[in-house]
């Protein structure tokens, strides 16, 4: 079976962000993370 070109170029990333836009994104996803982590904790309180 041959391996089609497609396949090939599926792996290459054809964005290219800045510095700055993937800090911003980090930083709105640990945002996101920390809500989440503080909800849990909550949730475990209220279990036990």
């Amino acid at each position: 079976m041959a391996s089609s070109d497609d396949e090939d170029s599926e792996n290459e990333v054809g964005d290219s962000y800045t510095f700055g836009e993937l800090q911003f994104a980090f930083d709105e996803l640990l945002v996101e993370f920390k809500k989440k982590c503080s909800q849990c904790s909550l949730l475990k309180k209220n279990i036990t």
